[in-house]
C-alpha cells in the first residue's frame, strides 16, 4: 500500500503484537503430501485441506483485529507518554505525521509475518479500513488543539497588547503606545487571515481594538494622530487644517464650493479648468470633483494656469493654435473657436510663436484662457499679477498651510473662520483628530507642516536614485516595468523643477522606446524607417515629432555602435539569430555550440553588417577567466582539445579574443593550432637546425607563464617557486636579442609587439627551467631560441623584417603572396606586369598583409587599401626556381638573399631536442 508522506518525530512505542504459531501453521504442505500417498483419495483430503486452511486464515483475520484495536488503544492511550494526546498545543499537528510513520511500520512487521498471500490481502484490506479510522482520529485532534492553541495565543496577544498599550498611553509612553496597538493590529490580522474572517469583520476587530486604547486616555489621542502623521503626513496635515478651518476648508473656500451658480473653475480656485493628474501643483488640495483639480486660493489656481501655458510652450508647444489644441482637445471641445477667442484677445495669430516667459505675454494668455474657461474673469489684476509672476518664479502664492500659533488663550491661524475659536474648531471626519485638545491640534498641525517638507527631502533621495537606474536602463534600450510618473517628480521637487526633471526623464524613456523600434532593423530599414518618421517644420504636433524624430536618430547611432562594438552581445540581449548559450563544460562542448553559432554569426555580418564574431565580451571575458584559473597543463590540453575540435579559422578567433586578458594564453593558442614546426635555431656551421613542434612550444611557453604568473592552479599543482628572471634591459638583456631579430617587424603594430615580447619572455623561463637555469642568469641560445619560437619565423622583404603565418617556411610565404597578387593585381592601377616584391608589405593580423609603394598605401581601382591574405597551409607548385634563384631579381641585394637562406631553413617536424 502506499506510504503517506512522514514528519520526523520520536515513534510512537507500538503495541507488541504478535502471529500466535497455531494459527500461523499451514496445513496445506502435510495434507497434500497424505492426498498424494492415498492416491485416489486426494480429491477429498484435498477438500479438508481447504477447509481447515479456510479456517486458519479466518483465524489469523481475527487475531489481526484484535491487533489492530489494541494498537489504536494505545496510540490514543492517555498515559502514553508517546500517544496522541502527548502532543499538545503548538506540536499537535507533528502527530500526524508521528503516527502515520508508526502506523506504516506496524503495517510493513505485521504483513512480513503473515505465512500467505491470502492473509496479507485481508490483512491490506483491514489495515486500509483501520488506518483511515486512525488517522481521521488523529486529525481531528491534532487540529482542534492547534486550533484552541491558536485561539488562546491570539487573544492573550491582543489582550496584552491592549493592556500595554493603555498601560504606556496613561505613563505618557506616546511611542511605546503605538507600538504596543499596532502589535495588536498585526496580531488580529494575522489571526484573522489564518481563520480566513470576512475583510468588514477584521476591519471591526481592528476598529474596536483601536477604540479601546483610545479612549483609555485623551494622551492616547495625541499618540495616535502623531503616527497617523508618521505614517501619512500629507492627509494628516489636510485633516488637521480641516479642524482648523485652513485652505480650502475656510470659510471663503467653502462659500465658493457651496455656490452652484459658479462655473465650476471659480468654485475649484481653478480657473484654468486643469484636469487631475498625479502632478503636485503648489496649493493644490483635495476635492470632492473628481475630474478637475482644485486649489487653495484663486492666486494658486491662476498660478497653475500660467505654469501649465509655460510648460507646454517651452516644450515645443508655443502657438496659440497648437497650445489650445493640446489644453482643449476637439473630442470635448470646440477647438477652433477657442483658438479664435483666445488670438484674438491677445492680439496675435493663431500661428505666431509666443514668448510665454515674458509675463507681458503670459498675462495676456492667461487672462484670454480664464475668460473662455469661465465666460468671465472675476479676478483682480492683483491677484491675475501674482499667479503670473509665481508662475515665472518671480514671486510667492500665499502659503497653503501657514504656521499657526495660540496668543492670549486663542488661534492665530490666517484667513481662519469666525468660528474657529478655542472650544469651536471645525470637525475633519478623523475620529482621533476631532478628538484633540486646541493645544494638541496646534502643535500636531505645525509637526505635520514639517514631517511633509521632511517627505519631500527624503522622496527627493529615492526619486534620484531610481532616475539614476532608470536612465542606465533606458539608455542600454530597455524599458522599465514601473516607471516614474510626472506626480513622483513634482512631490519630491514641487511643480517646477519636477516637471522640468520629468521632462529629461521622459526623453531618456522615450529613447529607449525608439531603440526597441530600431533594435532589429538593418541599417537599409533604418534609414528608411528615420526618413519616414522625419517631421515637416509647421505641421501639426511638430514638437512632439521632432523629438520623436531625434529620439529615433539618438537609437539609431546607439544601436549601430554597440552592433559593431560586441556584435554577439548585442545578438544575445536583442534575441537575435538564435544564438544559444555557451557550453564550457569541456573543450568538445564549447566548439559544439560554438560552432552553432557560425550561421548566426554570418547573419549578423551580412545582414546588419557587424564585425564577424562568435563570442560575446562578456562571454570572453568568462572564458578568459576560466582559461586564466588553470594551471598551465590543463591550459595546454583544453587549447590543445579545443584546436582538434574547432574550424582553424574560428580556433584562431576565438583564442585571439583571450590576447586582452592573456596575451600569452592567446599566443600559446594560436602556435596550438597552427599545429606546425617553428625553428628555434637555424642551421650553421657546428650544428643542424633544431625545430620545436607546436604542442612542446604551447606547453613550454605555458609553463613559463606560470613561472612568472602563477595561477591558483598552479601553486596548487605545483607548490610555491621561486624563478627569476634575466634583465630586459642592457646590452645582453632580453629586449637586445629580442630586437636584433625582430627588426621593424612589428611596425605600426606595437601593441602586438609588446603582446608577443610578453610570450617572448615565458618561452625564455620555460626553456631555461628545462635546463635548471632559475637564477635569472642570462642565456643568450636560450633566448635565440624563445624569440624564434614565439614569433615563429622572420625574413626580410624590401630592407624590412617580415613575420609569416606561425610556422610557415619564408619561401612559401613569398610564392603564396606572389599567387594572391596574381589575382588581384589586375584591380590595381598600374599594377600590371609587376611581381609582388616591387612593393613594401606590412602586417595587418591574422594572416593578412597591406601593400604599400613607397610610403603610400597601395590602392585599388575602387580607392580601398590593397591587402593579401596568406593561406599558413599553402604549398607551391613543384615547378620553377624558387625563391632564392629570384632573389637577385626579387628580392633585393645578394646580403638580403643569404639572411634570407639563414633565417627561413625548411621545417623539420620533430620535437624539441637540445643542441
Amino acid at each position: 500500500m502506499p506510504t503517506v508522506p512522514r514528519v520526523s518525530q520520536a515513534s510512537i512505542a507500538p503495541v507488541q503484537a504478535g502471529v500466535p504459531q497455531t494459527q500461523a501453521f499451514n496445513v496445506q504442505p502435510a495434507l497434500n503430501s497424505v492426498a498424494s500417498a492415498i492416491g485416489g483419495a486426494g480429491d477429498q483430503l484435498a477438500s479438508i485441506a481447504q477447509r481447515e486452511q479456510d479456517k486458519a486464515d479466518a483465524a489469523q483475520a481475527n487475531q489481526a483485529r484484535i491487533d489492530l484495536a489494541n494498537q489504536e488503544a494505545s496510540l490514543f492511550d492517555p498515559n502514553n507518554t508517546n500517544g496522541v494526546y502527548s502532543y499538545k498545543g503548538a506540536n499537535a499537528l507533528q502527530a500526524i505525521g508521528s503516527v502515520n510513520q508508526h502506523l506504516d511500520t506496524f503495517y510493513q512487521d505485521y504483513r512480513n509475518k503473515l505465512p500467505s498471500a491470502k492473509q496479507q490481502l485481508q490483512f491490506d484490506q483491514l489495515f486500509a479500513n483501520h488506518l483511515l479510522q486512525v488517522m481521521d482520529r488523529t486529525n481531528k485532534y491534532a487540529l482542534t488543539e492547534n486550533n484552541d492553541y491558536q485561539k488562546q495565543a491570539y487573544e492573550g496577544a491582543v489582550g496584552s497588547a491592549l493592556s500595554s498599550a493603555t498601560t504606556k498611553a496613561t505613563d505618557g509612553d506616546i511611542n511605546g503606545a503605538n507600538l504596543a496597538a499596532a502589535d495588536g493590529v498585526r496580531s488580529i490580522k494575522q489571526y484573522a487571515t489564518a481563520q480566513g474572517w470576512p475583510d468588514e469583520y477584521t476591519t471591526a476587530t481592528i476598529d474596536k481594538f483601536n477604540k479601546s486604547v483610545l479612549v483609555a486616555t485623551d494622551a492616547a489621542y495625541k499618540a495616535n494622530t502623531e503616527a497617523y502623521i508618521a505614517q501619512n503626513p500629507q492627509q494628516a496635515l489636510n485633516d488637521l487644517s480641516a479642524r482648523l478651518g485652513i485652505g480650502r476648508y475656510s470659510s471663503a473656500n467653502a462659500g465658493l464650493q457651496q455656490d452652484a451658480s459658479l462655473p465650476r473653475g471659480i468654485r475649484n480656485n481653478n480657473p484654468g479648468n486643469i484636469r487631475t493628474s498625479d502632478i503636485q501643483w503648489q496649493g493644490k488640495v483635495d476635492s470632492p470633483d473628481t475630474q478637475y483639480e482644485a486649489f487653495s486660493t484663486p492666486e494658486a489656481g491662476i498660478r497653475a494656469t500660467a505654469l501649465n501655458a509655460v510648460t507646454k510652450a517651452n516644450r515645443g508647444t508655443n502657438t496659440v493654435q497648437s497650445l489650445i489644441s493640446e489644453w482643449a482637445p476637439p473630442n470635448e471641445n470646440n477647438t477652433q473657436a477657442y483658438i479664435t477667442a483666445v488670438s484674438a484677445a491677445m492680439g496675435v495669430s493663431p500661428t505666431d510663436k509666443l514668448n510665454l516667459n515674458n509675463p507681458a505675454q503670459l498675462t495676456s494668455l492667461t487672462n484670454a484662457i480664464i475668460t473662455h474657461e469661465n465666460g468671465s474673469n472675476p479676478y483682480s489684476q492683483a491677484q491675475i499679477a501674482t499667479g503670473v509672476n509665481a508662475a515665472l518664479g518671480q514671486g510667492k502664492i500665499p502659503d497653503t498651510h501657514p504656521p499657526v500659533s495660540m496668543a492670549g488663550g486663542g488661534l492665530v491661524v490666517p484667513n481662519a473662520p469666525a468660528s474657529g475659536e478655542v472650544g469651536q474648531l471645525g470637525k475633519s471626519g478623523n475620529f482621533t483628530v476631532d478628538q484633540l485638545k486646541t493645544a494638541d491640534v496646534v502643535q500636531l498641525y505645525n509637526r505635520a507642516r514639517e514631517e511633509v517638507n521632511k517627505v519631500q527631502v527624503e522622496n527627493r533621495a529615492v526619486i534620484q536614485q531610481r532616475v539614476n537606474d532608470d536612465t542606465a536602463t533606458f539608455r542600454t534600450g530597455q524599458e522599465v516595468s514601473n516607471p516614474l510618473t510626472q506626480g513622483d517628480f513634482t512631490r519630491a521637487y514641487g511643480d517646477v523643477q519636477g516637471m522640468y526633471r520629468y521632462g529629461a526623464y521622459q526623453a531618456d524613456q522615450q529613447f529607449a522606446a525608439a531603440y526597441q523600434k530600431v533594435n532589429t532593423l538593418p541599417v537599409s530599414q533604418q534609414a528608411d524607417f528615420l526618413a519616414a518618421n522625419q517631421p515637416t517644420a509647421g505641421e501639426e504636433n511638430f514638437a512632439v515629432k521632432q523629438s520623436n524624430y531625434d529620439a529615433l536618430t539618438k537609437a539609431i547611432e546607439t544601436v549601430n555602435q554597440r552592433r559593431n562594438t560586441d556584435p554577439m552581445g548585442w545578438a544575445r540581449t536583442a534575441n537575435m539569430a538564435g544564438v544559444q548559450d555557451l557550453d564550457m563544460s569541456s573543450p568538445q562542448a564549447l566548439a559544439s555550440s560554438i560552432a552553432n553559432r557560425v550561421g548566426a554569426a554570418n547573419t549578423l555580418s551580412q545582414t546588419y553588417l557587424t564585425p564577424y564574431a562568435l563570442l560575446s565580451k562578456n562571454e570572453n571575458a568568462a572564458l578568459s577567466a576560466a582559461v586564466g584559473g588553470m594551471s598551465s597543463r590543463n591550459k595546454a590540453s583544453f587549447l590543445g582539445s579545443l584546436s582538434t575540435s574547432m574550424d582553424p579559422a574560428n580556433y584562431r578567433l576565438v583564442v585571439s579574443d583571450l590576447q586582452k586578458d592573456s596575451p600569452t594564453t592567446a599566443i600559446a593558442g594560436q602556435i596550438m593550432g597552427a599545429g606546425r614546426a617553428a625553428t628555434i635555431q637555424p642551421d650553421g656551421v657546428f650544428h643542424s637546425a633544431v625545430s620545436m613542434d607546436a604542442p612542446t612550444i604551447s606547453q613550454t611557453m605555458l609553463d613559463g607563464e606560470a613561472l612568472l604568473h602563477p595561477s591558483k592552479a598552479d601553486k596548487d599543482e605545483n607548490g610555491a617557486t621561486k624563478f627569476a628572471m634575466p634583465p630586459d634591459g642592457g646590452a645582453t638583456g632580453l629586449r637586445a636579442t629580442w630586437g636584433a631579430l625582430i627588426g621593424d617587424a612589428f611596425r605600426g603594430n606595437p601593441e602586438t609587439e609588446v603582446q608577443t615580447y610578453q610570450a617572448y619572455r615565458a618561452m625564455y623561463a620555460g626553456l631555461a627551467a628545462k635546463k635548471g637555469i632559475s637564477d635569472g642568469t642570462y642565456d643568450d641560445g636560450i633566448a635565440q631560441q624563445a624569440a624564434r619560437a614565439a614569433i615563429g619565423n622572420i625574413g626580410t622583404w624590401n630592407g624590412h623584417q617580415v613575420i609569416p603565418p606561425y610556422g610557415m617556411d619564408y619561401n612559401h610565404f613569398q610564392d603564396a603572396a606572389q599567387a594572391q597578387w596574381e589575382k588581384i593585381k589586375d584591380n590595381v592601377p598600374g599594377a600590371s606586369g609587376n611581381d609582388v616584391w616591387g612593393y613594401n608589405i606590412d602586417p595587418a593580423g591574422d594572416n593578412v598583409y597591406f601593400l604599400s609603394n613607397g610610403t603610400s598605401p597601395l590602392k585599388d581601382k575602387q580607392g580601398r587599401p590593397v591587402t593579401i591574405h596568406i593561406d599558413p597551409d599553402f604549398k607551391p607548385a613543384p615547378k620553377g626556381p624558387g625563391f632564392l634563384s629570384r632573389v637577385g631579381a626579387k628580392a633585393g641585394s645578394a646580403a638580403n638573399a643569404v639572411q634570407g637562406a639563414v633565417q627561413n631553413i625548411p621545417l623539420v617536424n620533430s620535437g624539441y631536442t637540445d643542441e
